[in-house]
């Protein structure tokens, strides 16, 4: 992103309007009960993000603008943990909330685990952290690895050992060291793992025509983040297709209506519907009644877009 980038983080790049790369992160974070979130900038960045968030995040700075690795930047976090168990998630990376799952459920075996798409789109492929995975076992990480086994997403659960090895990393190659070559001293040690997360939606913005594609990417991304696991065939495969258009619609223009107001005209409709069927309009009633169904769905998405009580 650069020039860009120079004088606002990538992170704050808006990929609708009021909200950002790293407010979609923090809301994903929010939902599954992540509290505290250390932010790690350039010194010349931190009043960006404070300006942003105030102290709802906790803003740490390197000690230099630049000449250093991501692996630095870690370290720098680190420091402000008190927490052998923690998530590292690159700032510039859109994702939903599924892949934040399965590494929440996964991670903890390992000093690191990652989340890999094996079948990515090429342009990732080429750009991306490849990732060799042989017998269920991480064998190699690297930019120039083989690209058929696939790439990191951006997100990692460290535990255990992680301190160690970043130091131990640290102190060999210097500060210009990267995650990759913290995870590489890892796969040595047998600590790495990974989650599959072939098939979610993510990816990595680093240039302008990546952040429209991420602008584009967006409405899918909310839509699928409004899915529930319980949801049923009919609310799966007939009610969410078109309740989360509407929701996703809605939010991304800033219509924010009240999810009482929704629940009360999905009320009314099934209320008509019903007298429809009664009357012998079973056909025009079973419509409205399948109307007041998926109107009760927007009510609860548009309670968790718009981060209201429903």
């Amino acid at each position: 992103m650069e020039p860009y980038s120079r004088e606002m983080p990538k992170s704050l790049f808006e990929l609708a309007p009021g909200l950002a790369i790293m407010d979609l992160t923090l809301r994903w974070l929010r939902e599954e009960g992540i509290q505290r979130v250390v932010i790690v900038t350039r010194p010349s960045l931190v009043e960006a993000f404070r300006e942003r968030y105030g102290d709802s995040v906790e803003i740490v700075a390197t000690d230099a603008e630049e000449g250093f690795g991501n692996l630095y930047s870690l370290r720098t976090g680190m420091e402000a943990l008190d927490s052998e168990e923690f998530l590292l998630l690159m700032s510039d990376h859109i994702f939903e909330p599924d892949i934040l799952r399965r590494l929440l459920k996964r991670g903890g075996g390992a000093a690191f685990t990652l989340c890999l798409d094996r079948n990515p789109p090429w342009d990732k492929i080429e750009e991306g952290l490849k990732v060799v995975v042989r017998d269920g076992r991480v064998e190699q990480v690297g930019k120039k690895a083989p690209p058929y086994y696939g790439v990191d997403t951006g997100l990692f659960y460290c535990a255990a050992g992680a301190r160690r090895i970043v130091e131990e990393t640290m102190a060999e190659i210097g500060p210009k060291a990267t995650v990759a070559d913290a995870l590489r001293r890892a796969i040595r040690e047998g600590e790495v793992d990974y989650v599959d997360v072939t098939g979610l939606l993510w990816m990595d913005v680093d240039t302008p025509e990546e952040l429209g594609e991420a602008r584009r990417l967006l409405p899918r991304l909310l839509r699928r983040s409004l899915l529930k696991p319980g949801d049923g065939p009919v609310s799966r495969y007939m009610n969410r297709p078109i309740s989360t258009r509407i929701s996703v619609w809605l939010f991304l223009r800033g219509i924010s209506v009240s999810p009482n107001l929704i629940s009360a005209i999905s009320f009314l409709i099934c209320v008509g519907g019903a007298a429809l069927v009664a009357l012998g309009r079973g056909v025009l009633g079973g419509i409205l009644v399948q109307l007041s169904s998926i109107l009760d769905g927007v009510d609860g998405e548009v309670a968790r877009l718009f981060q209201r009580a429903s």
